[in-house]
């Protein structure tokens, strides 16, 4: 396979490493890999459960063209119903952490002598 066809057909993987590397270069903040306190074991539950879903999805892409799968499942009225819960879902959780954000750390705290506005 071409190199050209190659990029092509593994679009959605190469803009997808493409964002990944771009998060890690501009990343400032926590460790990424390590937690502590109460719940410090989640953060490399989490990981885990991220790196076995994106193993997972690699592996799928191999056997099956993503763009070619939808075509297929589109005329499937459940599909798109599945379809359309998923991403409303994903909107639901998104939207309640925002709101648990602005109700548990709303306003602005003082970190050392820095003062860090939360919203």
């Amino acid at each position: 396979m071409s190199l050209t066809k190659s990029l092509k057909y593994h679009f959605l993987w190469v803009l997808y490493f493409g964002f990944v590397a771009i998060a890690v270069v501009l990343h400032q903040g926590e460790p990424t890999f390590t937690a502590s306190g109460p719940y410090a074991l989640g953060k490399p539950l989490v990981w885990l459960v991220y790196l076995a879903f994106l193993a997972y999805s690699l592996w799928v892409s191999s056997k099956e063209n993503f763009f070619k799968a939808l075509q297929r499942m589109a005329p499937i009225l459940w599909c798109r119903q599945v379809g359309i819960d998923l991403y409303l879902a994903r909107c639901r959780v998104l939207w309640l952490f925002d709101v648990l954000k602005r109700r548990f750390f709303s306003g602005a705290i003082a970190v050392g002598s820095a003062h860090v506005d939360l919203c």
